[in-house]
């Protein structure tokens, strides 16, 4: 099931993060923009998976809690965090080595929309929302899930 919710999100994602892509491209067109194609195809993918990071650590705290408010507080807060120590990493010097551990540093650092796909910073961002949803198993897979449920409600 958490599965399925995760390639769920991802095709969903990956589909809207295309038809921003196209909607860019077309409407640059239209006022003499000339966006290459590739390039914004590439910064769509880096966007889809910036927002897949964040959706698979909050699926990894909903599945391992079953705390909706936790789900949806803590991937809030971590991207709070991670936008700050992202913009401040450049400016402060003891922010500089963990800026890189950033999603927004994968995400724009290397500036896709002029220079392409990041491979390194696609691998970065693919292996951690594949462990995220690896915990988000483990968790679900470890929750008794009809605890709250009435003994009329089981079946046997």
């Amino acid at each position: 099931m958490v599965v399925d919710k995760a390639l769920a999100t991802v095709m969903g994602t990956l589909g809207l993060s295309a038809l921003l892509g196209l909607a860019l491209v077309a409407e640059g067109a239209l006022v003499g923009l000339d966006l290459p194609a590739g390039n914004v195809a590439a910064a769509m993918l880096h966007l889809a998976l910036l927002g897949l990071v964040f959706g698979a650590l909050a699926l990894a705290i909903g599945a391992g809690t079953g705390r909706l408010g936790l789900s949806r507080a803590v991937p809030v807060f971590v991207a709070v965090v991670a936008y700050v120590v992202n913009g401040l990493g450049g400016l402060v010097d003891w922010l500089a080595p963990v800026q890189k551990l950033s999603p927004f540093y994968q995400y724009g650092a290397h500036d896709p929309l002029r220079n392409g796909v990041s491979w390194p910073a696609v691998g970065v961002a693919v292996g951690t929302v594949v462990l995220l949803v690896a915990a988000a198993a483990l968790g679900f897979d470890r929750r008794d899930v009809t605890a709250w449920m009435s003994p009329l409600d089981v079946t046997a």
